[in-house]
Order: structure tokens, then sequence, then C-alpha cells
């Protein structure tokens, strides 16, 4: 995690508590897609009124930002808000700026710390096990004071209800900043580009050509790619992406722990066999190097007969807007790309059409 203390730039959150709580150090981190979190270190003369500074060029691509904070110990605790909105007692994390909000100005009244414990029953053990614990701090707030956060807190699982709500959230709110980012990062939910557009196109002119909303414009449209070389998994040798200019090349994101990318397993090789001679087929594996032998164990249990290479750029990861696996795109014979979706038979046969129409 990068750590990054400012001196009076573009815009400010400032956090004021009350109810006892104090804290040594603050911190507020920006998440991004397929980035590391930015830890941003919090000014205070008092260790109860805090401020904030975040250039605006950190803002436009954050997805939200969250709060760590430091007490007389070295420990970090978690920062959680909770609130009673109609009736019930929700508990939200998250908060980010609106286009044009260059101040938000946070109240909130400590409320308790408890000690978290993510246990998860693992079936080849036979047995559940802790995969992670922390302590958090919880304190009372009035959400209206930021608007991504009452979003955050209402309705957090957003995208996982259906489409049709989905749909219907968006069309009472074109201009909402926390829908377009949330949008941006679930774009493997939908299983069309047509669903995904008809969503896309909900939204305000000003949100479409926002950071996020050209990242999801990214897998509707078709866009330039370089012909880049990357490390072959087991040659370890460079290699362009494209091989042969003349057919179609298919690359096919993914990774060893990967279960559903596993899945597509059966399929993909469907494809090969009957489009190899139109259609050149890469995998595109995010695995580093500690689990690189795991990715090559597997493509040879599984006898993968094209290539595998190795995607260890994350500025190319952004530039591809590849944020979950598994994922496609298509790149064809005159360097245009499009991302693809691949997930049952009018998929393939619209894979194919493609093709056989170009």
């Amino acid at each position: 995690m990068t750590n990054v203390i400012c001196f009076g730039q573009d815009r400010k959150i400032e956090l004021e508590i009350i109810g006892g709580k104090t804290y040594k150090n603050l911190f507020i981190r920006s998440r991004q897609l397929s980035k590391d979190p930015i830890k941003f270190v919090g000014e205070t003369v008092n260790g109860t009124n805090w401020t904030f500074t975040i250039p605006d060029s950190i803002v436009k691509k954050t997805c939200n930002f969250d709060f760590k904070g430091q007490g007389q110990t070295e420990t970090e605790s978690f920062i959680g808000f909770i609130s009673v909105i109609q009736g019930d007692t929700l508990i939200g994390n998250y908060i980010n700026f609106e286009n044009n909000e260059l101040l938000i100005q946070l109240k909130v009244k400590y409320d308790h710390t408890a000690h978290e414990v993510n246990n998860q029953y693992v079936a080849a053990l036979k047995k559940t096990v802790t995969i992670q614990q922390w302590d958090a701090d919880y304190f009372s707030i009035d959400p209206i004071q930021n608007h991504y956060l009452r979003e955050n807190m209402i309705d957090p699982t957003f995208g996982f209800k259906g489409y049709a709500d989905v749909f219907s959230k968006i069309k009472e709110n074109p201009n909402s900043l926390y829908y377009i980012t949330r949008l941006a990062t679930l774009t493997s939910l939908y299983k069309s580009k047509n669903d995904l557009s008809k969503l896309y196109y909900l939204f305000s002119n000003e949100m479409q050509h926002s950071f996020f909303g050209q990242m999801i414009y990214k897998n509707i449209s078709t866009f330039e790619i370089a012909n880049v070389s990357l490390t072959n998994c087991e040659t370890k040798k460079e290699e362009r992406i494209v091989t042969n200019p003349n057919k179609y090349t298919l690359l096919i994101f993914s990774i060893s722990w990967c279960g559903p990318c596993h899945k597509k397993i059966p399929m993909l090789k469907r494809i090969y066999k009957e489009m190899n001679t139109a259609l050149d087929m890469v995998y595109i594996t995010i695995d580093d190097e500690k689990t690189l032998p795991q990715w090559n164990k597997l493509m040879r249990k599984e006898n993968i007969s094209w290539r595998s290479l190795l995607l260890n750029n994350k500025e190319l990861k952004e530039e591809w807007n590849i944020n979950a696996v598994p994922d496609y795109i298509l790149i064809s014979p005159d360097w245009k790309a499009q991302k693809v979706i691949l997930n049952d038979e009018n998929d393939i046969n619209s894979l194919y059409s493609m093709i056989h129409n170009n």
C-alpha cells in the first residue's frame, strides 16, 4: 500500500469525532480498480478533528474512500459508520465526492469497538477455519452528510438483486456517482453487452463521460489495441499477444485459483477445436511469480493447446479494463478490439457470427 502525505491540494475531507475517541494517526484510503489502495495521512491538532487533502486526479479514479485509525499502539483499526434509516440499523464503510464537490464534512460520534472474525468452511478439511480477523471502531453518523455513504448503507449489494432492480435505480438516479462506480466494478455480472449498454445509456451525459463511465463504455464498444509483448508462462520468453494478424485473436483472462475460470475450460476447448482456422486463442493469466507454478500445472493437467502469457503490467491491466476474471477481449485483423461475453450457447454463436461475418 502506498502512503501519501499531502500538502494543500485539490479536495478536502474534514472529520470531527465526538465521544471521547482519539487517534494517534488517522488514514483515508483511495480504493481504485486494478491498483493497490493509496493511503493518505490525516492532519490534526487534537486527535479528534482531522483534515485530509486529496489530489483531484486521484478522486476521479477512486471507487471509494475508507478510513483506518491507529491508537496509542501500532495496531490499525478499520472504521465503520452506523445509522438508523427507516427503522433499520445500517452499516457503511465508504464515502466519495460528488463530481463538483470540493469538501466533505463529516461529524461522527463514537459508538463501540468490535473484534471482527471472517470464518470460512473448508470442505477439503471438513472444518471451519479463520481466514481473517481485525478490530473495527464504529461511529454513529447522519448519512445525509455524504450521498455516497448513504447509498452504500441502503444498498451495499447493488447489482446483485437482478437487472430490473438496477435498471429502475439508475433510471431514477441518472447522475449517481455511487451507481456508475458500482456498475463499473460489476460489468461481469451482466449476461449480454446489450443489457450493459442499456444501463450505461440511462446515465446522464456527465456520468457517461466520467472516468468510470468510460470504463463501462470500453466493455460495450470497440477500441484500438497495440500488439504488446508479454512473458510466455512456460518458456519465460517475451511474445506478442497476436502472432497471426490474419486471424482473429481471443485473449482469455484468468488466474490459477479462479473456480469459475476453470469451469470455462471445456467450452474454450470446444471453441478452439471448431474455430482454430479463423481464431487464435491466448490465455492471459494475472497470477504473480509465486502462484505461476500452479497456473502452469493447471495448463498441463488440462492439456491446453493454446499459449499462455503472464500479465504482470498494471498499466496494461487498467488500459484493457480487466477488473475481474474470467474476461475476454476479441482482436480483429484490423486491430479493433472489443470485450466479449462467453457464458452460454448464445454467446458462442454470437462470437462465431462476428468472426464469420467479417
